[in-house]
């Protein structure tokens, strides 16, 4: 795997354990981030995205109150958002199907599932640098990376998707180190 300089990314951690957190910024820091802000809440995260430059989110999946689906929901449909595009990794101790679905359909990029190993968190790192995803809206109100991992166009018709949940804008291609 190839090693990338990680040091001049801005990274948010969202986690109402703050055991976790600090062992995940360590790990972080271990990879040579330097800049790694840490919540415990979801309106104390979108705080931090109001003054801060984040290239990278890791997020708790559950939490009191609001979750990790509502931080990446309000991070994707604000119209203010100056972070709609940002990469966000859903953290969870719950692996099942249902918690994978509803973190991609909500608009997470990765999904990492607790417990894991410090390599678990490079290769996620290191997925979002050298495969960036395309970021689309469709008529249907989804916002974030493109769902569709076979981009074959020459596909039947019984499977073209439902007119309401067409793209009709492609946002592009943004990266984490640029």
């Amino acid at each position: 795997m190839r090693q990338y300089d990680l040091s001049s990314l801005t990274v948010l951690i969202l986690d109402d354990n703050p055991h976790f957190a600090t062992i995940l910024r360590t790990i972080l820091r271990g990879f040579g981030l330097r800049s790694v802000f840490e919540c415990y809440e979801v309106f104390e995260a979108l705080e931090v995205l109001k003054t801060q430059n984040i290239d990278l989110a890791f997020v708790d999946f559950n939490m009191p109150d609001k979750n990790g689906l509502d931080f990446v929901h309000m991070v994707r449909q604000s119209p203010d958002s100056r972070h709609n595009v940002m990469p966000i990794v859903m953290v969870s101790g719950d692996s099942s199907r249902r918690a994978v679905t509803q973190a991609i359909n909500c608009g997470a990029e990765e999904f990492l599932a607790k417990p894991f190993r410090p390599a678990d968190i490079y290769r996620r790192v290191v997925s979002l640098i050298e495969n960036p995803h395309t970021y689309v809206r469709t008529k249907g109100g989804y916002f974030g990376p493109d769902r569709r991992r076979n981009k074959d166009l020459n596909f039947d018709r019984a499977e073209q998707r439902r007119a309401d949940t067409a793209v009709i804008e492609d946002v592009g291609r943004p990266g984490i180190l640029n």
